[in-house]
């Protein structure tokens, strides 16, 4: 078991809640709105790895993965709903990369939600989580360098650009956040 893992290891991954929002556990029955809100919306879809797949094969794939992840406490993976109507409205992880040694930061929302701050208030919870509860000492995130609204995101929670890299096939951004310049911040 890697040491990212220990923290949280005899906990659940708790669901997480902000003033407008729910994080909690995907299910299946999210899959149709996965579905519609973000991997058969080619607008959403723009900045995000499957694009070629079906997207009913991708969100089922994505769902298997978020399970493993938050059944083996590799930090978490939450479906993102909207707290006054539990709408879903996207997802969010905190993944540990072995290619990086360090977890990653990830985040979509569907288009009807953008530009309301809801990536940056998901974002937060998602970083807290991390620094407070699972104890982790970084996270990292990695945006298509035009995505401006989600390097924006990270941006105005503390993360600074590092370098580029290759993730998921595709020529990236890396940003990264401290545990201390999160709690500084």
């Amino acid at each position: 078991m890697s040491v990212m893992q220990d923290p949280i290891a005899d906990e659940q991954v708790p669901d997480l809640e902000t003033e407008r929002l729910v994080l909690r556990a995907p299910t299946p029955d999210d899959l149709g709105d996965w579905v519609s809100q973000i991997w058969g919306d080619p607008e959403a879809m723009r900045y995000m790895p499957g694009r070629d797949e079906e997207p009913e094969a991708f969100a089922a794939g994505v769902l298997d993965f978020f399970v493993e992840v938050r059944q083996q406490r590799q930090l978490g993976a939450w479906a993102i709903t909207l707290k006054s109507d539990g709408r879903f409205m996207g997802h969010a992880m905190l993944a540990y990369r072995e290619a990086f040694g360090e977890p990653e930061l990830g985040y979509a929302l569907g288009k009807e939600f953008w530009g309301a701050g809801y990536g940056t208030e998901a974002a937060r919870a998602v970083a807290a989580y991390g620094f407070e509860q699972a104890d982790v000492p970084r996270i990292f995130g990695v945006v298509f360098p035009e995505n401006e609204p989600s390097w924006r995101i990270l941006r105005h929670l503390g993360f600074e650009y590092e370098r580029d890299v290759t993730h998921y096939g595709f020529e990236l951004a890396y940003y990264a956040l401290t545990r201390q310049a999160f709690i500084n911040s």
